[in-house]
């Protein structure tokens, strides 16, 4: 990440709509179609690819925060003529983006009161501390928070326990912490295996947990809304898991069997 202020950010601030102009000049008026005949290239699309060319460079350089750059259509669009004010401010109040909205939300507000942690330890406490049923326990408390929180906001939150669980089982085995030893020593194979099935069931269980519900994962939304417009057909949220949430559950056990041998 270049540092606030770097030469990298102030060359991309100019690099960026000078990217955009050629782009747009460089663009032919029109194109062969793949019927052999011309077909026109109108202006509306050429300056749209000049927009993604310069917001690439802004989000790449990070000449301004990224959050900042993602608005830049709704300003430059009406001006270059690509939309009305109406039409560009649409998808950002579309009724999915909202959904994902509260789902991140809700996500702050369990991380903020360390709900995240309580259930993962509560269910480390139940299932024990066999290395399999550590995995497992993590697993399933990974999926159930995934169902209605992003599967990506969900792993944000699980990664960070994992290394208090591995350094509970290392103090137990070793008498020593991660602290302690630097990290996991080169000699406790087993720790380190573990470590490694741990990490990587936070990563598959945010994952599949994410299918269960529309707002477990960005893309089931999108995928709703798509079949909603193309095929007229409204999926609720208790159809979804109807077919869902058993793939999940066939998948969850499978995972684990995977991971921990």
């Amino acid at each position: 990440m270049p540092a606030p202020g770097s030469r990298v950010q102030r060359l991309g601030l100019i690099a960026g709509p000078i990217a955009a102009a050629l782009c747009y000049l460089l663009l032919p008026a029109e194109y062969r179609a793949a019927t052999g005949g011309m077909a026109e290239f109108p202006h509306a699309g050429r300056a749209t690819l000049a927009m993604m060319a310069w917001m690439a460079i802004w989000w790449l350089t990070e000449a301004l925060p990224l959050a900042a750059t993602a608005l830049l259509p709704l300003a430059a669009f009406p001006l270059l003529g690509i939309a009305t004010p109406a039409k560009t401010a649409a998808p950002h109040g579309s009724d999915i983006i909202w959904m994902f909205f509260g789902g991140f939300m809700l996500a702050g507000a369990i991380q903020r009161w360390g709900l995240d942690r309580r259930i993962a330890f509560h269910t480390l406490r139940w299932v024990g501390t066999r290395p399999d049923a550590v995995i497992g326990g993590v697993m399933a408390a990974t999926a159930s928070i995934s169902m209605w929180v992003s599967n990506t906001a969900t792993a944000a939150m699980m990664v960070p326990i994992a290394p208090s669980v591995i350094d509970l089982v290392l103090r137990r085995r070793t008498g020593a912490g991660l602290a302690e030893h630097g990290g996991i020593p080169r000699r406790a194979t087993d720790e380190r295996a573990f470590a490694k099935g741990l990490l990587l069931c936070v990563a598959c269980a945010a994952s599949i947990g994410g299918m269960a519900t529309i707002v477990g994962s960005p893309p089931n939304g999108i995928l709703v809304r798509y079949i909603a417009q193309a095929y007229g057909d409204e999926i609720s949220f208790l159809r979804w898991m109807q077919f869902a949430l058993p793939t999940v559950l066939l998948f969850l056990p499978i995972a684990w069997w995977l991971i921990t041998r």
